[in-house]
C-alpha cells in the first residue's frame, strides 16, 4: 500500500522530482569537481564558501570532539554562546550524525549542501501546492526560492557575466550557508504550512496543536524564523476579527499560544541576556546586535507591485461586501487574502523596530523571510495571470523563467567556484599543519595563527584559537576582542610612529568595525563598517600605544596561547623574529608551527 502511495505521488509529481535532485546537484556540483580535479591535490580542505560556513561547521565540530556547543573559538570563553538565547539542536544533531558514521567534517559538509537543498525544495513545493492549487506555480515557487535569491536587485552586466561564468560572486547560493537557512527553513515552511492549513481550515484542532510546536520549535533555531510566523498569526488574528470569523480567531489564538508556551524559556533567556551583564562579558558584547532605531524599511523593490495589486483586489472585495457598491462583482479568493496576509506580515516584520526601537540585524529579514516570501507570491501570481489570460502559454513561460532562474543559478556556483579555486588549491597544503597539530598537540591548545587558519582549524582540529573573525559574534568582552587584534597589528608590523596613520586608513579602520564591532551594527547604522566617530577610533589607538608600551611576551600571554603558525608564503612581514619565546617544531612547505615557551 505505501509503495504503490509513494508510486503514485512519484508518478504525479514526477517533473518536481526531477527539479528537487538538479537543485540538490547544483548545490553540490562546484565542490564534486574541486575534488576530483587533480589539479586541486585535494587533502580534505573543502571550498567553505558559503556566508558564516566555517563558524557552523567549527560549532559541528565540537560535538566531534565531545565538548559542550558554544564558542567553537576562544579557549576562556568556551562556554559563552553567540548570543543570550541562542540553542545548538541542529548543531548538535549534526555532529552526532558525523561522529556516528565517522564523516569528516568536510564530508558532512558535502552531504549537507546535497541533501538539504532537496528536502526544503519539497518542503516549499508541499506548501505552494497546497496554497495554489497548481504544480506549475508549486515548482515555479520552489525553484525560485532556492536558487533565485542572488538575482534580486542583479544589475544586467552582472548578469551577463554571471550566465557566462565570469561573475564577481564570492559565496554561493544563499542556502549553502549550513543550518540557517539550510535546515532551520525546512522548519519555517512547515510552519507556514500549518498555518495556511488553519486560515483554509480552522477547524481542523490537530494543525492548531502542529503548527504551534512547530512555530515554538523555531525559537530555538533561528529568531527570524521564529518572529515571522508569529507575526503572520497575529495578522491573520485581526483578519478573523474584521471578517467576524469567530472559528478562525480560536485557532490562531490558541496555536498562538501553544507557540508561546513552547519557546517562553527562549524568551526567557533573551530577555535576561539584554538586561543582565555578568562580570566575564561587557554590556557591548550582548547589545552589539541591536541598534536603538524606529526608522521605517519599505522594502519597496520587493514589495511595493505586489501590495499594490493585493490592495486593489481587496478594495474591489470591500466594494463588494461592505459597501454595496453597484457593479463591484469581484470577489477575492481565499488564496490572495493568504498572500496578502504573508505580505504584509513580511512588511511589519522588516519593521518591528518601529515599535520596539531596536533593529535586529534586518538583513536576516531580507534575505531569509522577504526574498522567499516574494517569489512565494509572484509564483502564484504569474501563474494565475497565464492561466486566465494566455493558457497556451503557460508551460511554456513557467519553463522559461525556470531555465533562466537554473542558469543564472550555475553562473553564481560556477563563477565563485573560478573566483576561489587557485586560493583554495593552496590551502590544500594547511592540511599537513592540521594532521599535526591533532597528532602532537594536546587537545583545547590555543593556536594562534593569521585569520584564514584561524577560522580552519576549529573546523579541522582539536584546538582552539587565539583569535578568529567570527570571534566577535559571541559574547566576549570587548577588551580581549582588543588584545587579538593588537597581537595581529604588532605582528604585522604596524609601530606606534605609524599606528595612527595606519588606523586611519579605510581598510584598517572597516577591520576594526568587523572585528571589534560586528560589523552589521555600525554598516546598518551609518553606512559602513567603520563609519564610527572618529573619538572610538582615537581611543582604541590610545589603547594599542600602552599595549606597545608593555613586554611583548607578556601580551601574547596574557590568553593562553600554545602554539603560533606562520604561514612565511602568505606574511612574510611578520615580526616572528622578535618573539625570542618561540621554539619552531615542525615546518611544511614553509608554513611553521611554532611552540610557546
Amino acid at each position: 500500500m505505501i509503495t504503490e502511495r509513494l508510486r503514485g505521488a512519484f508518478s504525479r509529481h514526477f517533473l518536481a522530482v526531477i527539479f528537487g535532485l538538479i537543485i540538490g546537484f547544483i548545490y553540490i556540483a562546484p565542490h564534486i569537481f574541486f575534488v576530483v580535479n587533480p589539479e586541486n591535490k585535494y587533502q580534505g580542505v573543502f571550498i567553505s564558501r558559503a556566508s558564516d560556513e566555517e563558524n557552523y561547521l567549527s560549532v559541528i565540530h565540537e560535538t566531534y570532539d565531545g565538548n559542550k556547543i558554544a564558542n567553537p573559538y576562544l579557549f576562556e570563553y568556551k562556554n559563552n554562546p553567540s548570543n543570550a538565547a541562542y540553542y545548538y539542536f541542529i548543531e548538535y544533531s549534526l555532529g552526532r550524525i558525523g561522529k556516528i558514521f565517522n564523516l569528516t567534517i568536510a564530508n558532512l559538509a558535502y552531504l549537507m549542501k546535497f541533501i538539504f537543498p532537496i528536502i526544503l525544495f519539497f518542503t516549499i513545493y508541499i506548501f505552494l501546492l497546497t496554497v495554489s492549487k497548481d504544480k506549475g506555480a508549486a515548482l515555479l515557487g520552489s525553484v525560485l526560492v532556492l536558487l533565485g535569491n542572488e538575482m534580486v536587485g542583479v544589475r544586467a552586466g552582472d548578469f551577463i557575466s554571471t550566465i557566462f561564468w565570469q561573475g564577481s560572486w564570492t559565496e554561493f547560493l544563499a542556502y549553502s550557508r549550513p543550518v540557517n537557512p539550510s535546515i532551520s527553513s525546512i522548519f519555517f515552511f512547515l510552519a507556514l504550512y500549518c498555518i495556511y492549513r488553519i486560515y483554509n481550515e480552522p477547524e481542523k484542532v490537530r494543525f492548531w496543536i502542529l503548527g504551534g510546536a512547530l512555530i515554538g520549535f523555531t525559537a530555538y533555531l533561528y529568531f527570524y524564523f521564529w518572529f515571522f510566523p508569529l507575526v503572520l498569526l497575529a495578522v491573520i488574528f485581526v483578519y478573523s476579527v474584521v471578517s467576524k470569523n469567530k472559528l478562525l480567531a480560536l485557532a490562531v489564538f490558541l496555536c498562538s499560544l501553544i507557540s508561546l508556551i513552547i519557546a517562553s524559556p527562549f524568551i526567557f533567556s533573551m530577555l535576561k541576556g539584554l538586561m543582565d551583564t555578568s562580570a566575564s562579558v561587557d554590556k557591548e558584547a550582548i547589545q552589539k546586535t541591536f541598534i536603538s532605531t524606529h526608522r521605517i524599511i519599505l522594502e519597496k523593490i520587493i514589495f511595493a507591485p505586489l501590495l499594490a495589486l493585493a490592495v486593489y483586489y481587496f478594495i474591489k472585495l470591500a466594494a463588494k461586501k461592505f459597501m454595496g457598491f453597484a457593479g463591484a462583482q469581484y470577489s477575492v479568493s481565499k488564496k490572495y487574502i493568504f498572500i496578502f496576509l504573508l505580505l504584509l506580515a513580511a512588511l511589519i516584520s522588516s519593521n518591528q523596530q518601529v515599535l520596539s526601537g531596536m533593529e535586529i540585524q534586518q538583513h536576516h529579514f531580507h534575505f531569509f523571510v522577504s526574498i522567499p516570501i516574494f517569489f512565494i507570491a509572484m509564483a502564484v501570481l504569474v501563474v494565475d495571470l497565464l492561466k486566465k489570460y494566455f493558457p497556451k502559454f503557460k508551460t511554456a513561460a513557467i519553463f522559461i523563467i525556470i531555465s533562466i532562474v537554473v542558469i543564472y543559478a550555475v553562473g553564481v556556483q560556477a563563477s565563485t567556484y573560478k573566483n576561489w579555486q587557485p586560493t583554495y588549491k593552496y590551502y590544500q597544503r594547511y592540511a599537513d599543519v592540521f594532521n599535526w597539530l591533532n597528532k602532537n598537540s594536546e587537545k583545547e591548545s590555543v593556536v594562534y595563527a593569521n585569520l584564514v587558519m584561524s577560522g580552519m582549524i576549529p573546523m579541522y582540529t582539536k584546538n582552539n584559537v587565539y583569535n578568529a573573525g567570527l570571534a566577535v559574534s559571541y559574547l566576549i568582552p570587548q577588551e580581549r576582542l582588543l588584545n587579538n587584534y593588537f597581537v595581529g597589528l604588532f605582528l604585522a608590523g604596524i609601530t606606534k610612529d605609524n599606528a595612527r596613520a595606519s588606523f586611519y586608513q579605510k581598510e584598517q579602520r572597516d577591520k576594526i568595525g568587523i572585528f571589534i564591532f560586528e560589523g552589521q551594527y555600525w554598516r546598518d547604522r551609518c553606512g559602513s563598517y567603520g563609519c564610527f566617530p572618529d573619538a572610538i577610533l582615537d581611543g582604541i589607538i590610545e589603547k594599542y600605544l600602552l599595549f606597545l608600551q608593555s613586554p611583548i611576551e607578556q601580551n601574547f600571554k596574557q590568553y593562553r596561547m600554545d602554539y603560533l603558525l606562520w604561514d612565511k608564503n602568505r606574511e612574510p612581514e611578520w615580526r616572528v623574529a622578535d618573539l625570542k619565546f618561540l621554539e619552531p617544531v615542525y615546518e611544511y612547505q614553509n608554513i611553521v608551527v611554532y611552540k610557546i615557551n
